[in-house]
């Protein structure tokens, strides 16, 4: 399972052209850097889980880790699934060396796609989402036929390989099952029912209806996660961000063939050739609903030329692009969240998560904020929060992420901090934004982000093009956290 080179002698820490090292991001099991061949010079993903809190409670997270490894290795050579290089398992940690995914995240691709002739406009397309559906289930028929399913398909799980090409990468496998070989897995064969899973994993508000309902299930849950991907990349929204989690709840009991609402005015936009995709893979009854080989051979929208469709509408770009903080959002709501205006806010926060905290760790993970749930602070609104809070899509929320998810929620704070806001981030105080300004804040807070992502922040929100953000283009940028994307989790912070 492990390889037998020592990492030190095929791999650098240090990348030729860096100083230092470069760190890309804070995963569920631990960070992740940027590593290179020493022979080739070719770049690579270091994952580096610690062994030493996976002890007790979190055995269960190794287990998926285990899982996560078998699959990769002996199913993952797949054009369109995240590559695992080397595994290297150490006395204190576990070193994964992954593909480098350098496109981002499917949602950050969309939202910051390179023009056709150069740099600036954003031109993510309906062929793209059609390419990135086709992509998504090419890689979910391979893994079906193994008796593998992911069952965490989400926009955080889609990665795109570099930023000038399209070639989409399915990751994190932490969820995934392998079921048994040779035994029908379909909710319709009672041969095969003891192969149903009834697990509940995975992210709510992707979940298959019966998940969210706590009954059996089988691998077609998977294409149902994909259904609503594509619901939230042809109108820019998640399908069921308007209906109370209670009702979808309610909703997933009831023999309706839909619960996303394919009658919205805006799916009246959206043709019919992709919308017929979206209702195929969407439907309740996985009975009826369309498996992913089958999706492939019978809609030609899938193949959709990318370069000849037509973009998808701005307000459609912009709703994704609000769908989460970016960088620069997050860390101007982290350097005044614990400022005098809002600290009875903040003491609030701190005490919520310090109740969430557990096992004292300063991180919370969704079983931990389960804990809590009670008649006042129900499960539903628990798992919102969680989703809100966790702004980087890796499975575990720091206090600051938490306090600054609960912060976006609040409008009227976040309005009366704009002007401290734009002081903290103009560190060289020239009355402007620029990448040097944010690299500094955020190390000041203690923060490491990579100077080319900042780049890409500050130009998604610099409507005058010239690298800076003026106070009227971060007021605006503002303006748009406490959007009504994040309406759920004001109603939730109601409850503190």
């Amino acid at each position: 399972m492990c390889s037998t080179t020592e990492f030190k002698e095929k791999y650098a820490r240090r990348v030729s052209g860096l100083t230092e090292e470069r760190f890309l991001g804070q995963g569920s099991f631990g960070r992740v850097v940027l590593i290179e061949d020493k022979r080739t010079r070719d770049t690579y993903a270091l994952k580096i889980i610690a062994k030493r809190r996976r002890t007790g409670g979190d055995e269960k997270l190794l287990e998926s880790l285990r899982t996560e490894i078998t699959i990769l290795r002996e199913y993952g050579r797949h054009e369109n699934i995240l590559q695992l290089r080397d595994v290297y398992d150490r006395p204190t940690s576990v070193l994964l060396v992954e593909e480098l995914a350098t496109g981002g995240d499917l949602l950050g691709w969309a939202t910051h796609a390179p023009s056709r002739t150069g740099h600036q406009h954003l031109v993510f397309t309906e062929g793209h989402a059609a390419s990135a559906t086709r992509q998504i289930l090419k890689a979910i028929a391979f893994l079906h036929d193994r008796n593998v399913v992911h069952r965490d398909i989400k926009p955080d799980n889609v990665l795109v390989r570099d930023r000038r090409s399209f070639v989409i990468k399915v990751a994190d496998f932490g969820c995934s099952k392998i079921l048994e070989k040779g035994v029908t897995t379909t909710v319709q064969s009672k041969r095969g029912y003891e192969q149903l899973m009834d697990s509940f994993v995975g992210t709510k508000v992707y979940a298959a209806p019966e998940i969210l309902r706590h009954k059996p299930y089988d691998a077609t849950v998977d294409e149902y996660s994909t259904g609503v991907l594509v619901a939230l990349l042809l109108t820019g929204k998640h399908p069921l961000s308007d209906i109370e989690v209670d009702t979808n709840l309610a909703l997933a009991s009831c023999d309706v063939p839909f619960l996303i609402d394919f009658n919205d005015k805006e799916w009246q936009r959206v043709n019919k050739s992709a919308r017929d995709v979206a209702r195929a893979l969407a439907r309740c009854d996985p009975a009826k609903r369309i498996r992913a080989k089958e999706a492939l051979r019978s809609f030609k929208w899938l193949d959709e030329d990318i370069t000849e469709a037509p973009a998808l509408p701005d307000d459609v770009l912009e709703r994704l692009r609000r769908t989460r903080l970016d960088g620069v959002q997050a860390l101007a709501l982290r350097s005044v969240v614990s400022t005098p205006k809002v600290s009875t806010f903040a003491q609030e926060a701190d005490k919520l998560f310090e109740a969430l905290d557990a096992d004292s760790t300063g991180l919370v993970r969704r079983n931990e904020v389960l804990r809590l749930a009670h008649g006042r602070l129900r499960r539903v609104d628990l798992e919102l929060a969680f989703d809100h809070a966790d702004l980087a899509g890796d499975g575990v929320v720091t206090k600051d992420e938490f306090k600054c998810a609960l912060l976006a929620t609040r409008g009227d704070l976040v309005a009366q901090l704009v002007d401290t806001a734009f002081a903290a981030l103009d560190v060289s105080h020239t009355g402007s934004i620029n990448a040097s300004d944010v690299m500094a804040c955020a190390a000041g807070l203690g923060v490491k982000v990579d100077a080319e992502e900042v780049k890409r922040w500050i130009a998604s929100h610099d409507v005058a093009g010239d690298g800076e953000l003026s106070p009227s283009e971060f007021k605006e940028m503002m303006a748009s956290v406490a959007d009504t994307e994040f309406r759920a989790g004001e109603k939730f912070l109601t409850k503190l």
